[in-house]
């Protein structure tokens, strides 16, 4: 059986820009052409979404989970692929973010994420049923492991570990929370040993989770962030810094230098190790004794905006430096640094005038005209300083939102005016024009 990966959490927009704003650093090292990696976008059936897990079958079969933004469904889908992601099925299910896709011996699908539900299927996620665990809280990630007896471990954040024997039907509590404190990891080896993260250290349990042994010591001041267990159950523990033990963790050796401020670690099915450092990816062949560069997004993808112009252009906003806007006129292949104020550019929206408009939370909004790039401030109001997201309505008004509420201009000057805060409690985080039905605007809090 292929055990799934886990946490796989890219945004759409974060793929295109890995797939396409590469080859943009020098003199990094890079892998010999027999061991290099080509890497493909996979299109799916949705124009925006984030996929955050995904599963492979024993039979080829690759299943996604993914969150969806489209008005009027459940936003959490599974995305079944039979031919290696050429073409798609799609069902949606009652749960609002699918962190966990699991598959046990008999070929039963075991989705669990944000939400108080286990949902399964027994029929390759063409139909699925939910037990409802009864203590799960809303907003936690749950994830689901299968032990050697087909027993279905879930693990959540704040819930601890719950196991079932019978295929989901019925569960049983190991751990709680008491114990434990805020759990925020779990690895699972190949003989079924499992390690976890909690806010009171690394535990470890060789016995299907029945009982655990630790915490466990290590070259830490504080909690690690991530712990991952290779097939040789070689340990790898992320603070920022990488660590490696062979010995079960009773000693550990630093893989990455202190230089480093790794965001995220991960593996591949073929031993392989990954981090995230800032923009950069690395991967290593070799249990972290040496790395090699992969490829470059300018900026970290989880802030990465991406927009087109009318003729091909394409523009990424990206944080760098403290701020940071590129353009490519040659689909990617290089890329010109456009600079800005200082901020972190958030949205990036190409208007009606022909003009670019850029919002950023700290600095306000800005334009500029395509032809030639000289960025004037475009807000003339205190609380647009705050702004994070910005759309032309289809009468060519521009709404942006703020910290302060939702502000128009319908002149393309600086003449905003404020349409309402009274309603809102944080931030708007999005706004949403839908002609003939209304203006919807998000926020944090609902």
């Amino acid at each position: 059986m292929k055990v799934n990966t886990k946490r796989i959490m890219i945004t759409v927009l974060s793929i295109m820009a890995l797939a396409v704003l590469c080859g943009c650093a020098k003199d990094v090292p890079t892998l010999p052409a027999e061991l290099e990696i080509p890497w493909v976008e996979i299109e799916s059936p949705h124009y925006e979404g984030t996929v955050t897990s995904m599963a492979i079958g024993d039979d080829g079969t690759v299943y996604l989970g993914a969150y969806i933004r489209q008005p009027g469904i459940d936003p959490s889908v599974i995305l079944i692929s039979n031919d290696g992601g050429e073409t798609w099925r799609e069902n949606h299910i009652d749960m609002f973010w699918i962190e966990c896709i699991t598959i046990d011996s008999r070929g039963y699908l075991f989705a669990t994420g944000y939400g108080w539900k286990v949902w399964r299927s027994k029929d390759g996620g063409e139909t699925w049923d939910s037990s409802d665990l009864g203590t799960f809280e809303r907003n936690t990630d749950v994830y689901s492991f299968i032990g050697p007896n087909d027993e279905i471990v879930i693990w959540g954040e704040r819930e601890g570990v719950f196991m079932s024997t019978d295929a989901g039907d019925n569960w049983e509590s190991l751990v709680d929370t008491f114990t434990w404190g805020y759990s925020r990891d779990i690895s699972m080896t190949d003989d079924y040993r499992f390690f976890a993260i909690t806010g009171n250290g690394l535990f470890f349990s060789d016995d299907t989770c029945a009982s655990w042994e630790g915490p466990m010591e290590g070259p830490w001041s504080y909690t690690p962030q991530q712990i991952l267990v290779m097939s040789d159950g070689t340990l790898i523990v992320q603070i920022g810094r990488i660590y490696l033990s062979r010995d079960n963790g009773e000693t550990w050796e630093p893989i990455t230098d202190d230089s480093n401020h790794v965001d995220w670690v991960w593996k591949d099915t073929m031993g392989r190790l990954y981090y995230l450092d800032d923009r950069i990816l690395m991967m290593s062949v070799d249990l972290g004794q040496s790395w090699v560069y992969q490829m470059e997004a300018i900026g970290y993808p989880g802030w990465c905006r991406v927009g087109s112009g009318p003729s091909g252009e394409i523009f990424v906003s990206t944080g760098r430096d403290g701020s940071g806007f590129c353009r490519s006129l040659d689909g990617g292949t290089t890329w010109e640094y456009l600079g800005l104020a200082e901020g972190e550019p958030r949205e990036i929206h190409w208007g009606s005038d022909g003009r670019i408009y850029v919002s950023m939370p700290t600095s306000g909004i800005f334009r500029t005209d395509a032809s030639d790039i000289s960025w004037e401030c475009f807000s003339d109001k205190k609380e647009l300083l705050f702004s994070s997201c910005l759309i032309e309505r289809q009468n060519g008004e521009l709404l942006a939102g703020t910290s302060y509420g939702i502000f128009s201009s319908s002149s393309w000057d600086m003449e905003w005016i404020c349409l309402g805060n009274y309603r809102f409690t944080s931030r708007i985080s999005a706004i949403m024009d839908m002609p003939g039905v209304g203006t919807f605007a998000a926020t944090p809090g609902g």
